[in-house]
C-alpha cells in the first residue's frame, strides 16, 4: 500500500482568471469627447441588427464596445501612484537606517 498527498497550487489559475480591466485615461477621453461619441454611434448602429437578445451576452457586448472604444480613442491610463508608492518607501526605509547606523557609532 502506497499512501501520499498531492499539493495542487491553483493561485496561478485563480490569477489568470480574475483579471483586471485595464484602466482608461479618463482625462484623455474628456478631451476626445466628440471622437468617441461619434465612434460609440457608428459601432452601436453596425450592431443593432446583430445584439442576439439575451440580456447577459447583450449587457457584456455592450460593456466590451465601450471599454474597447475607449481605449482606442484615449488610451490606457499611466500606472504612476504605485512607482510613487514603492520609491517613497525605500526612500524612508534607508533614511530609517541611516538614522539608526549613526545612532549605534555616535561618539559621546
Amino acid at each position: 500500500m502506497v499512501r501520499g498527498k498531492i499539493r495542487i497550487n491553483t493561485r496561478l489559475e485563480r490569477v489568470k482568471m480574475a483579471t483586471k480591466p485595464k484602466k482608461v485615461d479618463g482625462r484623455n477621453l474628456h478631451l476626445h469627447k466628440p471622437e468617441f461619441q461619434l465612434e460609440l454611434k457608428n459601432k452601436f448602429e453596425a450592431l443593432d441588427n446583430i445584439l442576439a437578445r439575451d440580456l447577459d451576452t447583450d449587457a457584456d457586448t455592450i460593456a466590451n464596445i465601450i471599454h474597447s472604444t475607449a481605449i482606442s480613442v484615449a488610451g490606457r491610463q499611466n500606472r504612476t501612484n504605485c512607482q510613487k508608492t514603492q520609491s517613497n518607501y525605500g526612500k524612508k526605509k534607508r533614511i530609517e537606517e541611516e538614522m539608526n547606523h549613526k545612532k549605534k557609532h555616535r561618539i559621546l
